[in-house]
This record gives C-alpha cells, sequence and structure tokens, in this order.
C-alpha cells in the first residue's frame, strides 16, 4: 500500500511539473513578454549542464517541494534533448529525470525553441547567456492560439552565481521587461548522489 501511495504521489508530482509548471489560463494570464532571443546563440556552446537558481513566476505558485533542479542539454537527431532532473523529496530523496525535446523555430533564431512535453507546446527562449556563468531562460506556453507567460528562470553551470553575476542576471530581467512578482529559490546546498553528466 506504501507503494502504492509513492507511485500516485510521484505521478501527482509529474502531472503538475508537466510543462514545467503548466497552469490552467486565468483571465490575469499574460501575454507572453517574449519578443526575442540571445543574437546568434551559439547552441554547441550553450549545451551541457546548467542549475536551476531560481524561478520567477507572473503570479503565486503552490510549488511541491522541490531541490536539484537542473538541465542537461545535448543535441540530438531529434533536435534539443533537455533531461530536466530534481529530488524529491528534497535532501534524501530520489532523484528524477523526465526528458524535453525542442526543436530551434528557424534559422537565425537559434535562441528561440518550440518545445513538445505531454502534448503541450512551450515556447522557449534563451534570452541571454554568457556560456560559462550564467543564462536567463524564458518558457511561454501556448493556449488557444496564444502564447502565455509561463515562467523566467535563473541558471547557472555551478550551484550559486557570484555577487557580479546576479547584478548582470537581474539586470537582463529586468531589461527585457522579464521579471515576475513572485520568485521561488531552488536549494542547490543538498544535491549529494546527483547524476553527473558529461560536459
Amino acid at each position: 500500500m506504501e507503494f502504492v501511495s509513492s507511485v500516485c504521489l510521484l505521478s501527482t508530482l509529474i502531472n503538475g511539473l508537466s510543462a514545467m509548471r503548466y497552469f490552467e489560463p486565468t483571465p490575469g494570464d499574460m501575454i507572453c513578454p517574449v519578443s526575442e532571443s540571445k543574437p546568434n546563440l551559439d547552441i554547441r556552446r550553450f549545451m551541457g549542464n546548467w542549475y536551476i537558481l531560481e524561478y520567477q513566476y507572473p503570479r503565486e505558485m503552490e510549488l511541491t517541494d522541490l531541490s536539484c533542479l537542473s538541465f542537461h542539454f545535448t543535441e540530438s537527431h531529434e533536435g534539443i534533448v533537455g533531461n530536466f532532473s530534481f529530488r524529491f523529496p528534497p535532501r534524501f530523496g530520489h532523484f528524477y529525470h523526465i526528458p524535453t525535446v525542442s526543436n530551434v523555430i528557424a534559422n537565425g533564431q537559434e535562441g528561440l525553441w518550440m518545445t513538445q512535453f505531454k502534448g503541450v507546446d512551450l515556447l522557449t527562449a534563451v534570452v541571454d547567456t554568457d556560456y560559462r556563468n550564467w543564462a536567463v531562460f524564458v518558457q511561454c506556453v501556448n493556449e488557444d492560439g496564444q502564447n502565455k507567460f509561463m515562467s523566467t528562470r535563473v541558471m547557472a553551470r555551478n550551484t550559486d552565481l557570484t555577487p557580479q553575476d546576479w547584478l548582470t542576471v537581474r539586470e537582463v530581467i529586468k531589461g527585457a521587461n522579464l521579471e515576475a512578482n513572485y520568485k521561488y529559490e531552488i536549494d542547490q546546498s543538498q544535491c549529494e548522489g546527483r547524476p553527473q553528466h558529461g560536459k
């Protein structure tokens, strides 16, 4: 019975994470603020490990208590494969992995991807990055032919950023009008046993 309960809990968690926090539309949902991505994004340099340090949402979310969220991006014949990983329960739980597949929307727009996850179409934008330390990553969800703002994410190659890099990230987010009202820090400090990917 305990095993069945655990499976049901994990299933609920993954469904709740579908589209990395897909939510039902409300009259207050914001239109996607993304107008452009990083010019001439070098996809090969962007591939590899990224730790998610912060989520920003346009409205308050009842987030499941998660930790150690990260992406590992690779190129394949399918497109850009993102292995989304997290630990649940935090600190002492197991690590879980959810694959996503993205495709570049058009030549010259390498930072704009169309991502499909569980039948949901997402517009993914690598807004800016220095490749070595930080990246600002935004996703919008397509609903009834309109792209609605879903989240802004601060990602890093390491489990934290320097004060200068945090300042740069904040400036990028504000300058692109991507700052959301609700910010959630992701704990990356208790991640012993995290699976290691190649660079």
